[in-house]
């Protein structure tokens, strides 16, 4: 599996109850007339059968429920796409070994109300291994849901957010962000004359330009709408680009296909500014900043920007680049 720093909604809704229900019934069933000599059609008109299967019913309902209920935990704790290793084993531990070991003393609390020692029907050698191969199946069931729900988030984003641009570049040579950041540079540092001949031609453009007011964001089960206010940056970590709104964690931040160039192309460059290569923020994040190394600037934003090499821990701040920092400057004395 293709591995991302951060992977669709961890919180997959795999909407199979129908799917279960005819699971449950199904092996109930086989595991009921499974190493049985009798044919099974006549065993249905007797009463022996219905207790048999009414009990491996019960059961079956207790260890699929259990199996879905611990893989949804683990999807959000531990992804396969994130913690491979740590996944494998917990999936094999809660998804597999418990629920064999739980049918099997399930199985002797029947055997001992009914008067028998499991152990003196071998259930251990005969029955308990196909049962380890149904559970495991059932395990595997889930990875693939998984996988194929991942793909599909993918293919939705690449086809979903490249048609979704609210507008093209009409041929310039700069993005939208880029040229009125320069024009807004440009007006400070010139003199009132100039600012004044540059005034009327800077607001013809913005006049011309539509910016989004929504950012569609596309997963798996749903198509998100975004508002632009509620958004607090956007950003990339080992190739990966997030979005991320103001009531989020960064481990739920969102993931989008687009690069930063071409988000730039699409918002409003007095209410969103790229600090350096890796991120955007959005004015109403800044807090407050302060002189870094050389020509840079520690700002401070609120919600803090994460670490996502160091365990998720918060930033105490991002840097403004060098080349930013002056143009940074006049975009914040608004």
């Amino acid at each position: 599996m293709e591995t991302h720093a951060h992977p669709f909604p961890k919180r997959i809704k795999y909407n199979d109850r129908k799917i279960r229900i005819i699971a449950i019934i199904l092996a109930a069933h086989i595991i009921t007339e499974y190493g049985g000599s009798s044919p099974w059609l006549p065993r249905l008109l007797t009463l022996m059968y219905y207790i048999e299967f009414g009990t491996t019913l019960l059961i079956t309902t207790l260890l699929v429920e259990s199996i879905y209920r611990v893989t949804c935990f683990l999807d959000l704790r531990y992804p396969w796409n994130e913690s491979l290793p740590q996944r494998i084993f917990l999936q094999f531990l809660l998804g597999v070994v418990m629920p064999t070991v739980t049918s099997y003393l399930l199985a002797a609390v029947y055997f001992g109300v009914q008067g028998y020692d499991i152990t003196d029907y071998n259930y251990h050698l005969y029955a308990l291994p196909f049962i380890a191969v149904l559970i495991t199946l059932f395990n595997a069931y889930y990875y693939l849901r998984y996988v194929v729900a991942e793909k599909a988030y993918y293919k939705n984003l690449q086809e979903s957010n490249h048609s979704a641009m609210s507008f093209s570049k009409n041929g310039h040579s700069k993005t939208v962000a880029e040229s009125s950041q320069e024009v807004l540079v440009e007006a400070v540092a010139n003199s009132q004359s100039k600012e004044g001949s540059h005034s009327k031609p800077a607001a013809a453009a913005q006049n011309e330009i539509t910016y989004r007011e929504v950012f569609m964001v596309i997963t798996p089960l749903r198509t998100i709408p975004i508002r632009m206010d509620d958004i607090c940056s956007f950003y990339r970590v080992n190739g990966v680009n997030f979005l991320r709104t103001y009531d989020q964690k960064a481990s739920d931040a969102y993931v989008i296909t687009q690069t930063l160039k071409e988000v730039e192309e699409q918002i409003n460059p007095s209410q969103f500014f790229r600090i350096n290569r890796q991120m955007i923020i959005s004015f109403n994040s800044c807090v407050s900043f302060r002189n870094g190394k050389g020509k840079t600037l520690e700002l401070i934003i609120e919600p803090k920007h994460a670490d996502y090499e160091n365990k998720m821990v918060d930033q105490p701040f991002v840097m403004v680049s060098e080349d930013r920092s002056q143009a940074f400057r006049v975009w914040v004395e608004r």
